[in-house]
C-alpha cells in the first residue's frame, strides 16, 4: 500500500514537472513575441475601476485618464504601457473575480485602482484568495482540471469587442422609421433597406434598433411589446458584441424595470457565456429577488466566484464611496497583489477624502507590498473654485462629483503621475 501511494505521488510530481517544462517550451515563441511587441524594458500598468476610469465614458476625441497618464509618462521619457481594464457599471466584487486571470495574462509591474462607488451590497465575491488557495491554483495539474471544468461550464467562448460601437445612417429619419414600425407598414426584416450605410453589418443594424428604442422614449410611437421586439432582434443580429448586450439590457430596465428581460437573457446565452462584467451585473440585476435564476447565469456566477449579496445588511458610506463589501474586496485585491509582489496605487475619487482608503490597511501592509495612496480631493476642490462644475464633470451621480470631462481626466492623470514616475525610478 505504501509503495502504491509513493509511486502515485512520484507520478503526479513527474506529471507536474513535465507540464511545466512543456508549457515553458510551448510558450517560448509567445514570450519572445510579447517581448518584441512590448519592448524589452516596457513597464506595464494595470488599471482597475468602473465608468469613472473606462474609455467608454471619455470624450471619444480625447481619452480617459489612464490613456492620458500613459502619454504623460511617455512624454517624460518612460517606456510605459497602461492596460485599462475598467468596465462601466462594475463592482469591486466583479473586479476581484477577474483579477487573478488579468495578473496572470498581463503580468503588470504596477496596479492602479479607483473603485468602490458601485458597491451597494447587491454582489459579493465568494472566491478564495488565501495564500494556500493561491499556491494550490498555481499547480499545473490543478489548472488543467479547472480549465476542463471551466470549459464545460462556459460551453462557448467568443472574443469580446470592448471599444467603439457600430455606426450607420438612415435614408429618411429615425422618427419616420418608428412611425412605420408602429403602424406595421415596415417589417424588421426590411430595415436594412432603410439604411444608407453602416459599419460591420449586421451589428450596425442592431445598433439602429437600440437607438430607435431610445428615441421612442421621446416620441412614444411604439408599445412596450414592440420595443422589446426591437431589443430582442438586436441581440439576434449581433449577440457577440458586449456593448450591444449592455445597451439592450439597460433599455429593458427603462421600459418596464426588467420584467421581461428573460427574453433578452435567453438570446444572450444562446451564443455563449463569456460575458463582460457590466453585462453580468445587468443580468444579476434582472433576476435579483427572483426565486430561481437561469442555469446559464448561475454557471457564469459560479465561474466568476460571485453571488448575490444582501443590500439591507450593507453599511454604505456615500461620503467616502465605501462599504463593508468595499473593505472586504480591497483586502482580496491586496492578497492577490501580494502573492504576485505587485505594488499598488490606490486612488480616491474626486473631491472625496483619501483617509478612508488609508485606514483600510495596517502600516505593515502598506510597507510590505507597498501601497501608495493618491488623493483627488484638493486638486478637484481647487478646480471647482476656479471653473464651473460642468467644465469638470458631465453629471452628478454622486453627491459632490460625477463622471469627469476631459479636463477632469487630465486632473486625475496629473495627480497620479508623480507616484508612477517614482515607481518607475525604483
Amino acid at each position: 500500500m505504501k509503495r502504491i501511494i509513493l509511486w502515485s505521488v512520484l507520478f503526479l510530481l513527474c506529471l507536474e514537472v513535465a507540464m511545466r517544462l512543456a508549457g515553458w517550451i510551448l510558450m517560448s515563441p509567445t514570450r519572445e513575441l510579447n517581448r518584441l511587441k512590448q519592448g524589452e524594458g516596457q513597464f506595464r500598468i494595470l488599471v482597475l475601476g468602473e465608468s469613472t476610469s473606462a474609455e467608454a465614458f471619455a470624450d471619444t476625441s480625447k481619452a480617459a485618464w489612464p490613456r492620458i497618464l500613459e502619454k504623460l509618462a511617455r512624454d517624460a521619457g518612460k517606456d510605459v504601457r497602461v492596460i485599462n481594464q475598467a468596465i462601466p457599471a462594475t463592482t469591486t466584487s466583479l473586479i476581484v473575480s477577474g483579477l487573478s486571470q488579468q495578473l496572470d495574462e498581463i503580468k503588470p509591474h504596477l496596479v492602479i485602482s479607483m473603485m468602490g462607488v458601485n458597491d451597494s451590497g447587491y454582489t459579493r465575491f465568494i472566491g478564495d484568495t488565501t495564500p494556500w488557495n493561491l499556491f494550490w491554483n498555481q499547480i499545473r495539474l490543478v489548472k488543467l482540471i479547472r480549465s476542463l471544468i471551466d470549459q464545460y461550464q462556459l460551453r462557448y467562448v467568443y472574443p469580446q469587442v470592448r471599444e467603439g460601437l457600430p455606426s450607420y445612417t438612415v435614408k429618411t429619419s429615425q422618427d419616420d422609421v418608428l412611425e412605420r414600425i408602429s403602424n406595421e407598414s415596415l417589417a424588421l426584416d426590411s430595415l436594412p433597406a432603410e439604411m444608407a450605410s453602416q459599419d460591420h453589418p449586421p451589428c450596425g443594424e442592431a445598433k439602429l434598433l437600440i437607438d430607435l428604442v431610445q428615441r421612442n422614449k421621446d416620441v412614444s410611437k411604439l408599445t412596450g411589446e414592440q420595443s422589446f421586439a426591437l431589443l430582442r432582434r438586436s441581440l439576434q443580429l449581433c449577440p457577440q458584441y458586449g456593448m450591444i448586450q449592455m445597451l439592450a439590457l439597460m433599455e429593458a430596465r427603462e421600459i418596464n424595470d426588467y420584467r421581461d428581460c428573460a427574453q433578452l437573457a435567453e438570446e444572450i446565452f444562446k451564443f455563449g457565456r463569456n460575458l463582460r462584467e457590466d453585462v453580468i451585473i445587468a443580468l444579476m440585476d434582472c433576476y435579483y429577488g427572483k426565486t430561481k435564476i437561469p442555469e446559464p447565469l448561475a454557471d457564469v456566477m459560479k465561474y466568476r466566484g460571485i453571488d448575490y449579496g444582501d443590500p439591507k445588511a450593507e453599511v454604505v458610506d456615500y461620503s467616502n464611496a465605501r462599504s463593508r463589501t468595499t473593505d472586504e474586496n480591497y483586502h482580496q485585491v491586496y492578497a492577490l497583489l501580494k502573492s504576485n509582489s505587485t505594488p499598488w496605487i490606490i486612488m480616491q475619487y474626486p473631491t472625496l477624502p483619501v483617509e478612508s482608503r488609508i485606514k483600510m490597511f495596517s502600516e505593515e501592509e502598506v510597507r510590505s507590498l507597498p501601497i501608495f495612496f493618491v488623493s483627488n480631493e484638493e486638486n478637484f476642490k481647487k478646480a471647482l473654485a476656479e471653473k464651473p462644475y460642468d467644465e469638470i464633470f458631465y453629471d452628478r451621480f454622486a453627491r459632490t462629483w460625477g463622471h469627469t470631462t476631459t479636463y477632469g481626466h487630465e486632473l486625475i492623470a496629473r495627480q497620479v503621475l508623480p507616484i508612477v514616475l517614482q515607481a518607475l525610478n525604483k
